[in-house]
C-alpha cells in the first residue's frame, strides 16, 4: 500500500495474502470481506491482513475474515486473521470479525498454527489498541495452537498491546488452543481487559501466560496480573462465519465493556457511552454494568516548576512535557493545557493531546513551533510571557486534572528578516485548531494547484459523519470550520482528497 492509502468495501479472495503494508504510511483497511482460499504452496505468514513495518495512523476496522487455509507441504506453518510484523507508531484495530471456521492445511506438513490476530516479530514500537473485535476460531484436524490472541514463535515483543472489549472465542478441544495465549514472561507490554474469553473444549485452556496453562479466568488472572475486569462466558453468534450476537447473548450483561473511543459497531449502530458491548456488534438490548469508570490522580513531573525558556538561543531545540500515568479502568488519553499565569484552566489559551495521539505521559514541542503557537497567541518577537501548564486525563465522559500545575516562562523568536522568500506551495492538511474541541474547530488546508477538493469526517470505525467540502477549489491556503454539537464526544478521523493526494489526521470531540 501507498501512504495514505485506503482499502475499503471490497471482497477479496486471496491465495497468500489480502491486503499488505510495506514501509507505508497511514494505511486505512476498512469494510473489507477476505478469506484465504486455494492458497499458493509453502509461504510463510498467510495472513488476510498484514501489517509490516506499517508507521504513522494505521486503521483497520469493519472487515470480516471468514476463512484461512494454508499449504504447507513440508514443514509446518501458520495462518492470522489479522497479522502484525514490525509495526511503527500507532495501530487501530477495532470492529472487525475473524471467523474461521475450519482451518484447513491442504498440504502434507503437520502441527500448523491458526491465531485469529497476532504478532511473530518482536521488533516495532508501535501502540496497538485492539478494541471491539469478535474472533472465532473453530475445531480443525490440525494439531498446532489455535489462539484467538496472541504471537507466533516470540517470547518477547517492544509494542505496547492494549487489548478492551473484545470476544475471543477458540473452539478447538486440544491442550494447545487457548482464546489468549502469551508466552512471554512479562506484562509489561500487555494492557489487557474488559475481554470475555472463552473455550469449549474440555481439554482446552482458556489462556498461556509464560509458560503457565490457564485453565479458567481467574487462572489466567492469577497468573497474567491482567483482565481483571474480563467475563468467561459462552457467546451466540448469528453463525460460524458471522460473528454478530444472537440468542440470550444479547442482553447478556456478562459482555458489558467499558466505554471507550470506539462510538460505533461494525455496522454503524451507535455503541452505548455506558455499557457498550463487548466484541464487534452492539446488540439492541440496552446492558448493565456495575463498573464506575475511574480516574487515578496524577501529577506533572517536567519541565521543573519555573523553568524558563529563550527560545532564540542556546543549544537546546525542543522541550519536553512530562507527567505520571493516570490509571483507569477505561481508555485514557490525555490533553495538554497550557494558561495565563493566573488564570485556572477553566478556558486555557491552548490545548493539544499527546503525543502518539493522546495516549503518551509526554508531549514534545520544537522552539520553532513552541514560538509559532505563541505569536498565534499575540506574544511579539523577542517577548517573554509567563504562562502555567497542566494536563487533563480524559476516558469516556469521565475526566480528571493532574493534582499539580507548573509555572513556565518563554522568551519568542527575534526575527530576521521583514520579508521572508516566498517558498512554493505544496499539499498540506493541518492538524484541527483548538483540538480537543467543543463543539467548533477549524481545519486548514495547502492546495498547491486549482482542482477537485473533497474532505470528509469520519468516526474513528470508518462510518462517515459528513461532507465538510466536495467541489473545485483554487491553489493557496483554506479553512473550513467543523461543528460537532450534534455529535458524542469521541476521536474522529478527518480525510482531504485533492487529486492523487490523500490525507488523514485525527481530532478529539470532549463536551
Amino acid at each position: 500500500m501507498a501512504d495514505g492509502s485506503t482499502v475499503s468495501g471490497n471482497r477479496i479472495h486471496a491465495t497468500y495474502r489480502g491486503v499488505t503494508t510495506w514501509w507505508s504510511l497511514n494505511n486505512t483497511i476498512m469494510n473489507n470481506t477476505i478469506s484465504i482460499d486455494s492458497p499458493r504452496a509453502d509461504r510463510s505468514r498467510y495472513a488476510a491482513i498484514y501489517l509490516a513495518l506499517n508507521g504513522g495512523q494505521t486503521v483497520v476496522t469493519g472487515n470480516e475474515i471468514v476463512g484461512l487455509q494454508i499449504n504447507r507441504t513440508t514443514t509446518a506453518g501458520f495462518a492470522a486473521g489479522i497479522l502484525f510484523n514490525a509495526s511503527l507508531d500507532t495501530v487501530l484495530v477495532a470492529n472487525n470479525m475473524v471467523a474461521v471456521d475450519n482451518f484447513a492445511n491442504i498440504g502434507a506438513a503437520t502441527g500448523n498454527d491458526v491465531y485469529g490476530i497476532a504478532f511473530d516479530n518482536a521488533a516495532g514500537n508501535s501502540v496497538n489498541s485492539i478494541y471491539h473485535n469478535s474472533v472465532r476460531i473453530g475445531s480443525s484436524d490440525e494439531t498446532g495452537i489455535h489462539a484467538g490472541f496472541g504471537p507466533h514463535q516470540e517470547s518477547t515483543t517492544a509494542q505496547t498491546w492494549n487489548v478492551r472489549n473484545n470476544i475471543f472465542v477458540s473452539d478447538q478441544d486440544a491442550a494447545n488452543a487457548n482464546a489468549i495465549y502469551w508466552p512471554i514472561d512479562s506484562n509489561t507490554q500487555l494492557n489487557a481487559d474488559f475481554n470475555n474469553y472463552f473455550v469449549s473444549g474440555a481439554s482446552a485452556n482458556l489462556g498461556l501466560y509464560n509458560t503457565t496453562n490457564a485453565a479458567t479466568l481467574a487462572d489466567w488472572q492469577t497468573a497474567s496480573g491482567v483482565d481483571a475486569n474480563s467475563g468467561e462466558v459462552d457467546v451466540e453468534f448469528v453463525s460460524t462465519t458471522d460473528l454478530r450476537l444472537t440468542g440470550s447473548s444479547v442482553g447478556d450483561n456478562n459482555l458489558a465493556g467499558a466505554p471507550s473511543s470506539i462510538l460505533t459497531d461494525i455496522d454503524g449502530t451507535t455503541r452505548s457511552s455506558v455499557a457498550p458491548y463487548k466484541g464487534a456488534f452492539e446488540g439492541d438490548v440496552e446492558l448493565m454494568t456495575d463498573v464506575e469508570i475511574t480516574i487515578d490522580a496524577f501529577s506533572v513531573l517536567a519541565p521543573a516548576d519555573d523553568s524558563s525558556f529563550d527560545l532564540g538561543t542556546g543549544a537546546e531545540t525542543e522541550v519536553t512535557f512530562t507527567w505520571e500515568e493516570a490509571t483507569s479502568n477505561a481508555e485514557v488519553t490525555y490533553v495538554f493545557m497550557l494558561d495565563s499565569a493566573n488564570a485556572d484552566f477553566s478556558n486555557p489559551l491552548f490545548t493539544i493531546e499527546s503525543d502518539n495521539d493522546g495516549s503518551a505521559t509526554a508531549l514534545t514541542g520544537t522552539y520553532a513551533v513552541i514560538d509559532s503557537t505563541l505569536k498565534d497567541l499575540g506574544v511579539l518577537s523577542g517577548e517573554s510571557i509567563d504562562l502555567k501548564w497542566t494536563v487533563m486525563a480524559v476516558a469516556s465522559d469521565s475526566t480528571r486534572m493532574a493534582e499539580n500545575a507548573f509555572n513556565i516562562s518563554f522568551t519568542t523568536m527575534i526575527g530576521v528578516s521583514n520579508e521572508p522568500e516566498e517558498l512554493p506551495l505544496t499539499f498540506k492538511l493541518n492538524q484541527n485548531y483548538p483540538n480537543p474541541f467543543n463543539p467548533t474547530s477549524t481545519i486548514q488546508f495547502t492546495l498547491p494547484q486549482s482542482g477537485d477538493v473533497r474532505l470528509d469526517v469520519f468516526t474513528i470505525t470508518g462510518q462517515l459523519v459528513t461532507t465538510l467540502v466536495n467541489t473545485r477549489m483554487g491553489s493557496g491556503e483554506h479553512s473550513v470550520t467543523f461543528d460537532g454539537s450534534n455529535l458524542a464526544s469521541g476521536v474522529y478521523i478527518y480525510r482531504i482528497m485533492a487529486g492523487k493526494n490523500i490525507q488523514t489526521k485525527r481530532m478529539t470531540l470532549i463536551k
